[in-house]
């Protein structure tokens, strides 16, 4: 398995990442407050929390492919 390390110079683009995930979800009340049909959005939310279930699956999915992978040894150097 792939190391990755949680503190090293390398660490600001996850931190990125982070930062613009705790953005994003702040601005989903705005959202739903704001609704221009609010007796939807018990539906609404649903959809929106499937398709960030889907999308965090898929990309754990190929996160954990990408890292594990003996295809991708060559370019990990702590697989080799």
């Amino acid at each position: 398995m792939a190391y990755i390390p949680l503190f090293a110079s390398k660490f600001m683009p996850v931190l990125g990442i982070l930062g613009g995930g705790f953005y994003c979800h702040n601005m989903a009340l705005s959202i739903v407050e704001n609704a221009k049909e609010p007796e939807k959005n018990m539906r609404n939310v649903f959809i929106g929390y499937l398709c960030v279930f889907l999308t965090y699956s898929t990309v754990g999915a190929l996160g954990v492919y990408g890292f594990t992978s003996e295809e991708f040894a060559s370019y990990v150097p702590s697989l080799n």
